[in-house]
């Protein structure tokens, strides 16, 4: 195969890995063994809030965490800090041999990061926005709560009567039944 026909192959491949990372649901980033960054989808940058012209391909992971930060991403945290919980979560994914998830809050939205090493590659970074399934696990705690303190009042008031109570479901069938103890018993 001559170096022409060769490149073009390899240009062609580039392209169809790059219309694959693209098409994912999901935010995607390669980081080199140096914490470098190799490649990228435009997910990523959506949802971290990066614009296209300032992310480019050999950035340093604290180059990104830097302007992750001007972006506001990591309210009360510098750019040190948060590179630094960055990289040791990508070191103690390595030494453990097996993928590491964890979810990071940023200023806007909740983001799911799986990481896992690869010998020869780096780090594989997945970044999924979790805004939604957390805003409703924080609505269904609040209804739980809310159905707590219900129940409670219900059975307070039951429990306060001063005359007997029975409940039916729709087949006339009793389901609960509430005496006055006190009242019945001292009559």
């Amino acid at each position: 195969m001559s170096g022409l026909a060769r490149g073009t192959e390899l240009a062609s491949e580039a392209r169809l890995l790059n219309a694959a990372v693209d098409a994912m649901p999901c935010g995607f980033s390669l980081w080199s063994d140096k914490f470098e960054l190799v490649l990228f989808n435009q997910r990523y940058l959506e949802l971290y809030g990066f614009s296209k012209d300032r992310i480019v391909r050999g950035m340093s992971l604290f180059e990104v965490n830097l302007i992750s930060v001007e972006l506001g991403n990591h309210p009360q945290s510098d750019a040190k800090t948060v590179n630094k919980r960055y990289e040791g979560a990508f070191i103690r994914q390595r030494e453990a041999g097996e993928p590491l998830m964890f979810d990071r809050v940023l200023a806007n939205r909740s983001v799911r990061v799986h990481t896992a090493y690869r010998d020869g590659l780096g780090w594989l970074v997945t970044h999924e926005d979790i805004s939604e399934e957390k805003a409703r696990q924080q609505a269904q705690k609040v209804r739980e709560r809310e159905l707590h303190l219900q129940s409670m009042r219900f059975k307070a008031a039951v429990t306060n009567l001063k005359q007997g109570l029975a409940m039916f479901d729709s087949r006339r069938r009793l389901i609960r039944s509430e005496e006055h103890t006190s009242e019945l018993q001292s009559h």
